[in-house]
């Protein structure tokens, strides 16, 4: 990792280690943050699970990040966060290869859903999925995808089957535990969209807004690929999704949901806090980042924030001492009136 001149550099570890949830000789398990893809999307790009999580192994284990070696049997979304497994050896892959192909892992899921039919408490959905426009995958008739059916067109889609349960509801809101059987391309996300309802934060699928996805790989169970004995990893619930039900307001400027809002958004710019050439960027864009009213910008070993509302002024205290406990050198204030005539005293 390239090494900053600025003090914040301990904002942007390789990987953070405490993300570990299980490690051993044959494999390595981590709690996968949100905003950050499994693999390099593109060739040259390190912010991916993969780079980071290699250079941080080489700097713990003191070796070269290019010699460990990561084998890589699943993925999750760039925007799903939660438990996700690698290899750590070469002779550990065929038995992990042939657990995942014979649908032998289970994998758990929570979501958070608006809209979910109040008669469907828990059951099996099953659906043909197909590639559509935009990156997008769609459902099709499941005759138009079985060989030999009268008047079948060739298959173009294949089967997905995903097992739910209502954990909990509040009115329109609902957090489901999700565990799909097969492995198609955005399956949860289609499927829970085609029975009706909507992920939170889901923009492909869904039109119901949070400024995550709220889908989160809650365990993975397996059998270890050399004592063969059963092996079950759970992520902690993520802090934004156990409090979306009860609490639809948020209260996105206070305790937990702040710090936690802060370092996602932190981890969202990983590229930018590891760049030798960049020490100014905006590091919390307002709601994007979940945080509406503020943005937060470095400024080499400082920190910049700014505060666009009302209901963000109210919040102040507590904001600032969240950004304060990042530990920059200095911490800088600068409140945007609605009016731009309204005069705003300089000492901010």
């Amino acid at each position: 990792m390239a090494c900053l001149a600025v003090t914040l550099s301990h904002l942007w570890p390789s990987f953070p280690l405490e993300r570990i949830l299980y490690e051993d000789d044959d494999l390595i398990v981590i709690d996968k943050p949100v905003n950050v893809s499994t693999h390099a999307p593109d060739a040259g790009r390190t912010d991916d699970a993969v780079s980071r999580l290699k250079m941080a192994l080489g700097e713990r284990d003191r070796v070269p990040a290019e010699q460990v070696y990561l084998g890589i049997h699943q993925r999750l979304d760039r925007d799903t966060s939660g438990v996700l497994l690698f290899t750590r050896r070469k002779s550990a892959n065929a038995e992990i290869a042939a657990q995942f192909e014979g649908r032998k892992v289970k994998k758990t899921y929570r979501a958070g859903v608006v809209g979910w039919p109040h008669k469907l408490s828990s059951g099996v959905l099953t659906h043909t999925l197909a590639a559509g426009e935009g990156g997008r995958m769609k459902v099709v008739s499941a005759s138009a995808a079985r060989p030999g059916a009268r008047n079948a067109r060739p298959p173009i889609g294949q089967q997905a089957i995903t097992r739910y349960r209502v954990l909990e509801r509040r009115g329109e809101r609902a957090i489901l535990e999700l565990s799909p059987e097969t492995g198609r391309t955005h399956q949860l996300r289609v499927q829970v969209a085609a029975a009706g309802g909507a992920i939170a934060g889901d923009h492909l699928y869904g039109q119901q807004p949070a400024h995550r996805l709220m889908l989160h790989a809650a365990r993975l169970e397996l059998r270890h690929p050399a004592s063969g004995a059963p092996l079950e990893v759970r992520a902690p619930l993520p802090v934004d999704l156990g409090q979306w039900l009860g609490d639809p307001a948020m209260r996105a400027l206070e305790g937990d949901v702040l710090q936690a809002r802060l370092q996602a958004a932190i981890e969202a710019r990983w590229a930018l806090g590891t760049s030798s050439d960049t020490t100014a960027f905006r590091v919390v864009h307002g709601e994007g980042d979940g945080l509406e009213g503020i943005a937060v910008d470095v400024y080499g070993e400082h920190l910049l924030v700014h505060f666009f509302s009302d209901e963000a002024l109210a919040h102040k205290e507590s904001v600032l001492d969240a950004v304060a406990s990042l530990g920059a050198r200095g911490v800088y204030t600068m409140v945007h009136p609605k009016q731009s005539n309204t005069l705003v005293d300089p000492r901010n």
